[in-house]
């Protein structure tokens, strides 16, 4: 792919070592694409602010999968929109300032991650261009770690505050497991007064009434429902799921009284 001018300029400005077309590591994948269960039924819990290296910032919400250098492609332009003109002035900031000039917008305008499995992460709102750019650094200094604590160091210099929701793992799966069942069933966040998420659930049945449950109550229900899994087909694609996703097998343990 060819770049615009203003990414080129900055390719040259740093000396980029890296081979960011061909390489699926250096990838901002659409959430569709690591983890589809979660664009259907992913629950959430409240946000909370976290520390997170971004190297575990794996994708966005919206958009299609490309590498980051595609990516920076079309956040960065001083010809183009005003999205793309907006943050030109970043390109300017080398690896040994990048994190100190961005302090303050980490404070003032805070990235917004989700959590889209065990410990890896969507932005969900701002900071496409601050995390794709930081992510385009660390992988030209990762290149000049040679030993096993410069890559500790490494990480720990781009760790940075960030406002994350947590998946809910035994809703999300509870949720799904009980679509296979009765796609009838929803499930609901129950929120109090302050419109903030609760530990429990509000799960309306196939003729609309509804329950309040907490996760061991929710749990039991979904064995109720699924007769110790007996009526759910464990097809391939669910084998799968279950021997690749850790949440979930942990999970279909628990409701299969499995240790």
């Amino acid at each position: 792919m060819k770049h615009n001018e203003t990414i080129e300029k900055f390719l040259k400005d740093i000396k980029i070592k890296v081979n960011f077309e061909n390489n699926i590591d250096n990838m901002c994948y659409n959430k569709r694409d690591i983890n589809s269960l979660i664009s259907r039924y992913g629950m959430y819990k409240n946000k909370k602010l976290k520390k997170i290296c971004v190297i575990d910032i794996i994708g966005k919400d919206r958009g299609k999968s490309q590498n980051i250098l595609n990516e920076l492609n079309d956040l960065f332009d001083e010809n183009g929109n005003f999205y793309q003109k907006r943050s030109v002035s970043m390109l300017k900031y080398k690896s040994n300032e990048i994190i100190d000039k961005l302090y303050n917008s980490f404070k003032e305008e805070p990235i917004e991650l989700k959590e889209i499995k065990r410990n890896k992460y969507i932005i969900a709102n701002n900071g496409m261009h601050r995390v794709n750019l930081l992510k385009m650094h660390y992988y030209n200094e990762l290149k000049k770690c040679r030993k096993e604590i410069d890559v500790e160091n490494l990480n720990i210099k781009y760790t940075i505050k960030v406002i994350v929701e947590s998946l809910d793992i035994i809703k999300k799966y509870s949720k799904y497991i009980l679509s296979l069942v009765d796609n009838n069933i929803v499930i609901e966040d129950e929120l109090d007064e302050n419109y903030m998420k609760t530990e429990n659930v509000i799960v309306y049945d196939e003729n609309d009434k509804y329950k309040i449950f907490n996760n061991d109550e929710l749990l039991m229900y979904v064995k109720e429902k699924t007769e110790n899994m007996k009526k759910i087909k464990f097809d391939k694609e669910l084998n799968q799921l279950y021997n690749s996703d850790e949440y979930f097998s942990k999970y279909m343990d628990l409701i299969s009284n499995k240790k």
